[in-house]
């Protein structure tokens, strides 16, 4: 569902929604939100009107999308066990797979920075989980090559890309419980990326965006946990807050917004946007939220707007909210 609300002093209200299965990830571009839905594949949605999203198009992946980027005139969908999947959204009524490259493992995240597409991928192998960065040439969206391999810590579940460094958040299971962190990647040289740095988490670390001198990460049942990168080799954790269990985070301005889970004693579960005040990054506060019938998963920010992915099994939406600043 792509629904929208409206904001004053931080007290969201709906504005108007899409319905539709699950939703996973969300990428803005112009008037358009590009929806990554799961088994359901690319969803192109008209977001001119925001009290009255419309679908535009779609496109049904061969994998399962997980997370969407958009630049120039395609679309770089992490498809699971397709890899990346490049789709042609020049014309957002007709889009159209024009090239892809299978990646080492499970697609969960993708950036795009010049002719790149970074791509986070994660295995199950001998009793653990694997994963890490692959860096593929886009330069030729029909033609992509994969330039480098980067092996993280655990299983990379997303990445941000920030002038000459990716950032990984990653994720093992150990002693019963998830553990994870935020890997830092230097990726000046596409052919061979080297570890820069790299700051444990509290639990694991689900999704990231850099803002500044700052990194801001979904650490899961931990909240959000903000980082200092300033200096890439030595990323230090300056400040956190925990709210509901976090999956997809965004910032704009002095407010990050995160995409939560809650899960009830009756096994099911509720979700929603968190609104937290990051202008002092060492003490960030929650100032509002807004509750979805189910799983939030992925959140992006554009102009007035917040849009939120939520949604798993049969129910899904990528829900629209409009935020004042």
């Amino acid at each position: 569902m792509l629904g929208s609300a409206r904001a004053v002093d931080l007290d969201l209200v709906h504005r108007g929604n899409w319905p539709e299965n699950t939703a996973l990830g969300v990428a803005i571009a112009g008037h358009y939100a590009f929806v990554a839905g799961g088994t359901g594949g690319l969803q192109v949605i008209d977001v001119s009107d925001p009290a009255s999203p419309q679908r535009v198009s779609g496109y049904d992946i061969s994998g399962d999308a997980r997370a969407v980027a958009v630049s120039g005139h395609y679309a770089y969908v992490a498809a699971g066990l397709a890899g990346l999947q490049v789709i042609d959204v020049g014309d957002p009524a007709n889009p159209q797979r024009v090239g892809g490259h299978a990646t080492s493992g499970w697609a969960s995240g993708v950036a795009v920075s010049g002719n790149y597409a970074h791509v986070a991928w994660s295995i199950w192998r001998d009793d653990r989980l694997w994963g890490g960065l692959e860096v593929i040439d886009v330069s030729e969206p029909t033609k992509p090559q994969l330039v480098s391999r980067y092996e993280t810590s655990g299983g990379a579940n997303g990445v941000a890309v920030s002038g000459h460094y990716a950032y990984v958040p990653w994720w093992i299971w150990r002693d019963n419980r998830s553990w994870g962190g935020l890997e830092v990647i230097d990726v000046s040289d596409p052919a061979n990326p080297q570890r820069a740095g790299g700051c444990d988490t509290a639990w694991s670390a689900e999704a990231v965006v850099i803002s500044g001198h700052y990194a801001y990460v979904a650490d899961r049942f931990a909240g959000l946990q903000v980082i200092d990168v300033s200096d890439p080799a030595n990323p230090q954790r300056v400040g956190g807050c925990h709210i509901s269990e976090a999956y997809g985070v965004a910032v704009s301005g002095h407010y990050a917004y995160l995409a939560c889970w809650i899960y009830r004693f009756d096994h099911s579960s509720l979700g929603g946007l968190e609104v937290i005040d990051v202008s002092n990054p060492a003490q960030p506060q929650r100032v509002g939220g807004y509750a979805t019938s189910c799983e939030a998963n992925a959140v992006a920010v554009s102009g007035g707007y917040v849009y939120l992915a939520w949604g798993v099994g049969q129910r899904g939406a990528a829900g629209v909210q409009e935020v004042w600043k």
